[in-house]
C-alpha cells in the first residue's frame, strides 16, 4: 500500500510479496488480496481489507494498521 503525494511515493503497508503475514512493523507484513482500505478522520489508522482476489484461498481479514 503507497501513498502518493505529489512526486513522493512512501510504501505504507506491505513488503512486495503477496501472502498473509502479519508483523508490527508494515513493512514487512505480506498482503494478498487488497479489496478495500480506509483511514481514519485523524489519519492515525488504516482499515485494510484483505481479500482473497477471486481465488479459493484462506485470505479474507481485516488489517489494522497504525499509522
Amino acid at each position: 500500500v503507497r501513498k502518493i503525494r505529489g512526486e513522493t511515493v512512501t510504501t505504507l503497508v506491505g513488503n512486495g510479496n503477496g501472502g498473509h503475514i502479519d508483523h508490527d512493523d508494515p513493512l514487512q507484513a505480506e498482503i494478498y488480496g487488497m479489496e478495500g482500505v480506509t483511514i481514519t478522520p485523524d489519519g492515525k489508522t488504516m482499515f485494510l481489507a484483505d481479500g482473497g482476489r477471486g481465488e479459493d484461498v484462506p485470505f479474507n481479514f481485516i488489517r489494522i494498521v497504525k499509522l
